[in-house]
């Protein structure tokens, strides 16, 4: 039954909410979410069943990932976390009780990744100056690849 898979996971969600950052428990906890969240999202027409839910997982991963200095990891999911945020269907923020029911908003997301993005620049700038750049005319014949950018 997917409705208890969605309430086993719902309380996985809440009772991590302050253990995820204890030493001892939090980095289970953490491995806990990440595969429930991988579990829940393995289908996408199932995650709008519970998509703030899943929106909520993310962003507590995320703030896990800052606490353990992971900062990278956690803009990575801050970002997934926005993706699903745009699918629902309220002009793009998670509503106010659902919020208070999950611990999560969609401005808190917004401004934890602007916070994130000014922390990590100096360091995706030194990073990009290592890139080697590629001629915008380059094709490699016979190669089928896309590159999409959100």
């Amino acid at each position: 039954d997917d409705g208890a898979e969605w309430a086993a996971y719902g309380e996985l969600v809440k009772y991590s909410r302050l253990r995820i950052f204890e030493k001892g428990e939090g980095p289970e906890l953490a491995a806990a979410l990440a595969y429930a969240l991988a579990e829940r999202t393995s289908n996408a027409s199932e995650v709008l069943q519970c998509n703030v839910g899943i929106i909520a997982g993310y962003h507590l991963l995320a703030r896990h990932m800052v606490a353990m200095a992971d900062d990278w990891r956690a803009y990575s999911l801050l970002q997934l976390a926005l993706i699903w945020v745009f699918t629902l269907r309220n002009a793009n923020r998670v509503p106010h009780e659902a919020a208070r029911e999950w611990f999560t908003r969609s401005d808190h997301l917004i401004h934890e990744i602007r916070t994130l993005r000014r922390r990590l620049a100096p360091e995706r700038a030194r990073w990009i100056a290592k890139v080697p750049q590629v001629d915008p005319t380059f094709r490699q014949p016979g190669l089928r690849v896309a590159i999409v950018s959100i």
